[in-house]
């Protein structure tokens, strides 16, 4: 039956290392949550297909392209360790705002430097939730920090505006692609308080 529903507030989750988008990170780790719930738009593509027989000004059909996502959140509660490494571009964990020679130009997910990250929905196991099959939340494979981080600083409550692009991981093995799922494996249900936003820490 259709039911109110509320996903809970939205855990944000990236990960640490990078992958092939076959494999799920081993390693994610516990960006924050956001002041208010976090906009995600899934975009399709089509690409107009024209052929005389309909017309000049009208497409006689259209080819699929596949899907991108927009990500957006404010980020009120977060860790700052974690931030760090979602806003060092090109590479994870690198320096942010510090650029090797080799970094100009790099190709994001042919050189592993895209991320994986996740939306979480701690209300899915609640009564009714659970039983009206609310998805556990979102699972992006290939993301990339698109900015601009916007940054609050001052005698106020600080915030940083994070702004993702989601994109199609190919997999080389099959030809097969996809952009996202609602697997929350490896995730725990209660984020952990450690510094360093590891899902082992408990200090």
């Amino acid at each position: 039956m259709a039911i109110l529903q509320t996903s809970g507030p939205c855990h944000l989750w990236m990960s640490s290392d990078v992958d092939d988008g076959s494999t799920y990170s081993n390693s994610p780790l516990y960006l924050g949550t956001a002041e208010g719930a976090p906009f995600v738009d899934v975009t399709p593509h089509f690409t107009p297909l024209y052929c005389d027989i309909s017309g000049q000004g009208m497409p006689h059909d259209y080819l699929w392209d596949g899907e991108e996502a927009t990500i957006v959140a404010d980020l009120n509660r977060w860790n700052e360790a974690v931030f760090a490494k979602y806003a060092a571009r090109p590479k994870i964990g690198g320096t942010r705002g510090v650029y090797a020679a080799a970094d100009i130009g790099t190709v994001m997910q042919a050189e592993g430097q895209t991320f994986d990250f996740w939306l979480q929905f701690p209300y899915a196991f609640k009564s009714p939730y659970v039983s009206e099959g609310m998805i556990g939340g979102y699972h992006f494979y290939s993301t990339i920090a698109l900015g601009p981080d916007t940054i609050t600083p001052g005698a106020r409550a600080g915030k940083r505006r994070i702004i993702c692009r989601a994109f199609r991981s190919y997999k080389v093995s099959d030809g097969t692609s996809r952009l996202y799922d609602s697997r929350m494996s490896g995730l725990p249900s209660v984020p952990p308080t450690g510094s360093d936003g590891a899902t082992g820490s408990s200090s």
